[in-house]
């Protein structure tokens, strides 16, 4: 195989993953936050009756049982946008009791953050959410398994479009390598 050929086959081959990628991003990041915003319209209470196994941004999220037309369902939430834990305690709101921004009331933060690691954050968390504790669900009456608890969780503008950087990128190269490929 030519060198020619192998430039347009690996230039074509990031061209279309760009698209695809491009498509994805756009879908999870623009389009079914807005959808779930326009859907999610109905409000009931559920129950904390465990946590997760598995870490969701350093953190065992609370598994929460709600009823729906005599369907119990269970969703995983509060969600947050990202965990950020330094040496230096540099949280805005006010605290939780063991040092994170997770408030035992009120508002949740979309970032988790918390001084030295997540272990802070995982006991505030976890004092907020006992089990047995009931708590808000929002979900869509057309689809009851679509929900969240509390807030759904909105990435910041930057995040989202910083995510479109990579793909960008890799269209970018993958033109140039079409390019090349032509003109040899």
């Amino acid at each position: 195989m030519t060198q020619s050929k192998m430039l347009l086959i690996t230039g074509s081959f990031l061209i279309f993953v760009s698209f695809i990628t491009a498509l994805i991003v756009y879908y999870n990041l623009f389009t079914r936050p807005r959808r779930r915003k326009e859907c999610i319209t109905a409000h009931t209470n559920g129950k904390v009756v465990g946590r997760t196994s598995i870490m969701y941004n350093n953190l065992f999220l609370p598994l929460v049982e709600y009823q729906i037309y005599d369907q119990t369902y269970t969703i995983r939430g509060p969600k947050f946008a990202g965990c950020y834990s330094s040496v230096v305690n540099t949280i805005n709101t006010v605290p939780g009791p063991n040092g994170s921004n997770i408030p035992l009331e009120g508002e949740l933060p979309m970032i988790t953050n918390s001084s030295g690691n997540s272990c802070p954050a995982q006991k505030d968390l976890n004092e907020r959410y006992p089990i047995g504790r009931e708590v808000d669900v929002y979900y869509d009456p057309d689809d009851p398994k679509e929900a969240f608890v509390e807030r759904d969780v909105v990435y910041p503008k930057f995040v989202r479009n910083l995510l479109f950087i990579p793909t960008a990128m890799s269209l970018v190269i993958g033109i140039f390598l079409v390019i090349a490929a032509i003109a040899f």
